[in-house]
């Protein structure tokens, strides 16, 4: 399907996005939230979600994708190391940056990058941003405070390629 500048992205309530948008001969996919039942929310249901959106990718050639991912509550600052971990660690180059909407953003201190343990942030990381950042995704500047479902909100950026090399063997046809 092709973008036209009327169209809007359920990121773009929250996140200015125009350096992907502007993103010459690109083609975007916006990952929505999903939600898996609680006694289900294990490896192998990640795995089957991965490889339906890898099947996806390819059958749509799309170059980037993009979503947001949440963090289980609005107080920001019980996530400032989380939140710093990213900033410090899984910034897209700059044809990728993201901001929050200055409406919307969280505040909360950013901690120095020599204070930050990583691989103790990362643990801490909710699920689905840990499953992103295994397949080489970058995570936008800053995040948001989502009200309505009491989250605080980070922009994931995927190019499709670093997630096709990881479920290479997957069996799937390019229409």
């Amino acid at each position: 399907t092709v973008f036209r500048s009327s169209q809007k992205f359920y990121s773009q309530s929250e996140f200015d996005i125009s350096n992907l948008l502007t993103k010459k001969g690109a083609t975007l996919l916006e990952a929505g939230r999903s939600c898996v039942r609680k006694e289900y929310r294990d490896g192998r249901i990640i795995k089957l979600l991965w490889r339906a959106l890898a099947t996806y990718i390819v059958n749509s050639r799309s170059n980037y994708i993009f979503g947001c991912a949440s963090f289980p509550s609005s107080d920001c600052e019980n996530f400032s190391n989380q939140l710093s971990y990213l900033h410090h660690y899984h910034s897209p180059p700059k044809t990728l940056l993201t901001s929050p909407l200055k409406k919307l953003e969280a505040k909360f201190k950013l901690i120095d990058k020599y204070k930050i343990d990583k691989e103790s942030e990362f643990r801490n990381l909710p699920p689905l941003i840990k499953a992103y950042l295994r397949v080489g995704a970058y995570v936008g500047s800053g995040a948001i405070i989502d009200k309505d479902f009491n989250t605080t909100d980070v922009l994931i950026i995927l190019d499709s390629k670093k997630l096709l090399k990881k479920y290479s063997d997957l069996s799937v046809k390019v229409n």
